[in-house]
């Protein structure tokens, strides 16, 4: 069975997402899961936007925004369903500001080499499983396959994400670059 997670930016200016390309220096702003339901055969996107974890049908979604790199995953159907399991119970989690505004002291911690100031940055910024950003969403779903991070999934920008899943589609046959 296949899913697929992509990067996008929206179709019209947003100061959020252009303040996340030009600090990240990508093309994109934003991480999604999108999979098809099994009964009304609809694609749906998963995604952390607009204050919190949702799901929204493509063709709504395309009215918003523009897939700039996909890539397809085949899975079993046991662990897509462990997957939309996740994504169901994490719907409507909060969208996380701290998470946000934390990037960027974990970003420099990280620079400076400074494990303890990223443990401290940590512990003042992530917030668990109450609240979610698009890219810890699309990280943890990576996580289920095996693909982990070098940092914690609270402070993943989507360069992060969608750079993993470059170097995975090389190294993972189940993984494929669609665009």
């Amino acid at each position: 069975m296949k899913f697929y997670i992509g990067a996008s930016e929206p179709n019209h200016w947003k100061p959020f997402a252009q303040l996340i390309k030009w600090y990240s220096r990508k093309s994109y702003s934003h991480t999604y899961i999108r999979y098809q339901d099994n009964f009304t055969k609809q694609y749906l996107i998963s995604e952390s936007s607009k204050g919190e974890a949702h799901k929204i049908g493509l063709s709504k979604w395309y009215l918003s925004n523009t897939i700039l790199e996909e890539y397809e995953i085949e899975v079993s159907e046991e662990i897509l369903r462990v997957i939309l399991t996740r994504i169901n119970n994490r719907l409507q989690a909060s969208y996380s500001e701290r998470n946000i505004v934390g990037i960027p002291f974990y970003d420099f911690a990280e620079y400076l080499g400074s494990g303890f100031l990223m443990r401290l940055i940590t512990k003042l910024f992530a917030d668990g499983i109450d609240s979610t950003i698009c890219s810890e969403s699309t990280a943890f779903t990576l996580g289920l396959l095996g693909i982990k991070f070098n940092r914690p999934n609270d402070f993943l920008r989507p360069d992060h994400v969608i750079e993993t899943l470059k170097k995975a589609a090389i190294t993972e046959d189940y993984i494929k670059r669609l665009t």
